[in-house]
């Protein structure tokens, strides 16, 4: 009997520690991922919410190639546009996409003779030079003098945004006046490149026809509140990016608060401009993930 009772609280210590030893190893909790590119047919619903509200960067993998028409100028030479500034700015690009782990590389730099096209019309110029000297699925960066009939929301340059669709219509082109390559920070090619993938001016308003209350000073484009309480469906639509009036002068918005002018990113019209916010890179992840994953 005795042996008996031994055997079986023997039994029971042997159970007992098997239960807390499973207990003590970590479970993999059920909403737990891997921070990783969704997988190929990733609604674009799925992939916003991978990207948009995110507190980190969304690691990509992706490299991009760069192919570089340099218009010559009336003496044979590129001008600022020289090899050494276009790795210059390379450099740049990779440094400011390394965030979001993309990465540009000079697949080829070809050189336009004809000088003329170095004052770049956009209403003509852009047509021609595109047709015969064009790139399929990569990055073609156009280098000129100046550019005339500009849109005036643009300066120094300006590109073409995404396609709608990943299997949308839309020019792989960005155009560039050369001397910018030597500014510090390199702020319009990087703000260029920020239109290229997806990214709206901090003065921007993504629903012009939606009014607020109180309404918007007039001679101000965005109708974002300066305390951000509708900062996803006014003004740029994201959050990080501080309210931005654009214009000139000390301004009040709808509810009587001071504008602070975002002067250090990007997507304004500031030349101290540094840097993209968190959601601002989150945006260009989503944006290359469902619209321009198709550029080699």
């Amino acid at each position: 009997m005795k042996k008996l009772l031994l055997i079986f609280s023997l039994f029971l210590s042997i159970l007992s520690f098997a239960q807390n030893t499973k207990s003590a190893i970590p479970q993999k909790k059920a909403n737990q991922a891997p921070n990783q590119i969704p997988p190929k047919g990733t609604s674009n619903n799925q992939t916003q919410s991978l990207t948009t509200p995110l507190e980190h960067d969304t690691c990509l993998n992706k490299k991009f190639s760069i192919v570089f028409y340099v218009i010559l100028d009336s003496a044979g030479l590129p001008g600022q546009a020289s090899p050494p500034n276009l790795n210059m700015l390379l450099d740049t690009l990779n440094d400011r996409f390394k965030r979001i782990c993309v990465t540009f590389m000079n697949c080829s730099t070809v050189y336009i003779p004809n000088y003329k096209f170095n004052i770049w019309d956009r209403n003509s110029t852009d047509t021609t030079v595109t047709n015969l000297y064009y790139t399929e699925k990569t990055i073609n960066i156009y280098m000129v003098d100046s550019i005339k009939n500009n849109f005036a929301t643009e300066a120094a340059g300006y590109s073409f945004g995404p396609p709608a669709t990943m299997n949308g219509n839309s020019k792989d082109v960005i155009v560039l006046e050369k001397w910018q390559i030597l500014i510090a920070n390199s702020v319009i090619p990087l703000h260029h490149m920020g239109h290229f993938f997806g990214l709206y001016h901090t003065h921007d308003e993504i629903n012009p026809a939606l009014n607020t209350v109180p309404p918007t000073p007039a001679g101000v484009i965005s109708k974002e509140f300066v305390d951000g309480s509708n900062c996803a469906t006014h003004g740029d639509g994201l959050c990080d990016t501080e309210a931005d009036p654009s214009s000139s002068g000390v301004l009040k918005d709808g509810k009587g608060h001071y504008y602070v002018k975002p002067l250090d990113n990007y997507m304004g019209f500031h030349s101290s401009a540094c840097r993209f916010t968190q959601q601002q890179y989150n945006r260009m992840a989503r944006i290359i993930m469902t619209r321009r994953l198709y550029l080699h």
